[in-house]
């Protein structure tokens, strides 16, 4: 008995996600809050500050370009998706570790994707610049 099957297929629409998790090294998620008055886009570097524990995006200057010394300096997480916290603290996932594409990452004033690398790898979060 032989059977005629002809499948067919047909794109039912496209996912192109906001970055790229990049690589075979596990990724580990978590909840954290995110301080109010900020809107994040997924791949913010993030750090945390030591007195209330809230995370926001990591920078190592203020806008007036003073030196921040809060804690949230330090890299320690990265956003997995956008968040709009401008009115109130919110919960999002962050990656722990793994393994990620720098140019679709971002941090705040006074860092550079090179210069938060080095604090990320004993979290085990990688970063590939993408050169290759």
């Amino acid at each position: 008995m032989s059977y005629d099957y002809q499948p067919s297929w047909r794109t039912a629409g496209e996912h192109r996600p906001a970055f790229i998790h990049r690589g075979n090294f596990p990724a580990r998620r978590d909840s954290v809050t995110i301080e109010k008055g900020q809107k994040l886009t997924a791949g913010a570097i993030l750090g945390r500050k030591t007195a209330s524990g809230k995370y926001v995006l990591c920078s190592k200057t203020a806008k007036d370009g003073t030196a921040i010394a809060d804690g949230s300096e330090k890299p320690v997480c990265i956003l997995q998706h956008e968040i709009d916290a401008t009115d109130a603290d919110r919960k999002v996932l962050v990656f722990r570790t793994g393994a990620f594409l720098g140019l679709d990452l971002n941090v705040g004033s006074g860092h550079t994707i090179s210069s938060v690398e080095e604090d990320l790898i004993p979290r085990c979060i990688f970063i590939d610049k993408g050169e290759d």
